[in-house]
């Protein structure tokens, strides 16, 4: 019994010397690490009141926006004088009326705050539409008196119903004066001839838009484009009354040279004209030049008498009709021979012509 009462004993003298101990930790610790005063509170001074800046907008001055192209045809197109575009009056810039914002007063808090938002007016900007140059029409031949005024393309494109449902052929005939066109007329096929533009006698493509074909003025081979070349082509554009468009020779044609393309696309945009290429004869550069300037554009996909002989002409004839079934549309090109006017009379009765509906080139050309 005496054993259990020490081992009692001994846990409270245990306990004791335990808290005399923590008390002598802490009461050492506040001394070795006094409480420290939290610093006072900064008084705040009157917050300092910045306006903003005001920015004038004023309405501008737009520069003329032109695209240079030289002689890469790699590069964008530029307008230049003769296709420039009228930008009208500059736009008016958005008119902003905004209040000063001033930090308001909020005095010493003994009352409400009334904060009013600021009032903001905006005037909309009024868009001014560019209108383009006015286009100098080609004249239109006397004869015809129901040709109304404006772009040439329109004025003497023949009219035409096409069915959208069968793919469509144009064929191009070369005046060359060589054989007789009695034929081609009495086929009532809508045809379409290109007139050298070197030709000094109007009434030559008077007659074809007359008689009712569409007429396209035809560069002539080797054209000097270290020149005046616009004035070269307006010139021959003047020698071929009621033409749609311009035709590259097909042969040492000036299609090759990017700078010459570009300002033979400008000088058919300015008279209302489209353009014709030949394929793989600078035609992508003409593509996309006359799609730049919203012109008109065709590109002859083949020479169909090449050889000249009947059957050889015939299955030319053949391979363009595929050629159109796969994409849509073809233009041939030809030459006024006999033996080519005859090959021609021949396969429009058979059944590869029933493939295709044969129109004026103006229905393919259209952008």
């Amino acid at each position: 019994m005496a054993k259990r009462r020490n081992r009692g004993g001994g846990f409270l003298r245990g306990a004791l010397y335990g808290l005399i101990v923590s008390v002598v930790i802490f009461l050492g610790l506040t001394v070795a690490f006094p409480l420290i005063e939290p610093a006072p509170m900064a008084s705040v001074a009157n917050p300092v009141q910045t306006a903003p800046q005001a920015f004038d907008v004023g309405p501008g001055n737009p520069d003329d926006s032109g695209v240079t192209m030289g002689a890469n045809t790699d590069s964008t197109p530029n307008v230049g004088e003769s296709a420039n575009l009228s930008v009208g009056d500059a736009v008016d810039q958005p008119v902003v009326a905004t209040e000063s914002a001033a930090v308001p007063d909020i005095g010493d808090g003994s009352g409400s705050v009334e904060v009013t938002p600021e009032e903001t007016e905006t005037t909309p900007p009024v868009a001014v539409i560019a209108q383009p140059d006015e286009v100098a029409p080609v004249e239109a031949a006397p004869a015809l008196p129901d040709a109304a005024s404006g772009e040439a393309f329109d004025v003497f494109s023949v009219p035409f119903t096409r069915d959208p449902d069968i793919p469509m052929m144009a064929i191009i005939f070369e005046d060359t004066l060589e054989a007789s066109l009695q034929q081609l007329f009495n086929a009532d096929i809508p045809l379409t001839f290109a007139v050298s533009g070197t030709v000094q006698d109007p009434q030559v493509s008077r007659n074809y838009r007359e008689t009712g074909f569409e007429v396209l003025t035809l560069l002539p081979e080797n054209v000097p484009i270290d020149t005046d070349l616009n004035l070269v082509v307006s010139e021959y554009i003047l020698n071929v009354p009621a033409s749609i468009g311009l035709i590259d020779n097909s042969s040492n044609g000036i299609m090759f040279e990017g700078g010459a393309t570009q300002i033979l696309i400008q000088t058919a945009a300015v008279n209302g004209m489209g353009t014709i290429a030949f394929a793989g004869a600078g035609d992508i550069n003409a593509r996309n030049l006359s799609r730049f300037f919203g012109n008109p554009f065709g590109s002859v996909n083949r020479v169909i008498d090449g050889v000249g002989e009947n059957a050889a002409i015939k299955s030319a004839l053949d391979s363009a009709t595929l050629t159109a079934q796969t994409n849509g549309s073809v233009i041939v090109y030809a030459r006024t021979r006999d033996v080519t006017i005859q090959a021609l009379i021949e396969w429009m009765a058979s059944p590869f012509a029933e493939r295709v509906q044969i129109v004026p080139v103006s229905q393919i050309m259209r952008p």
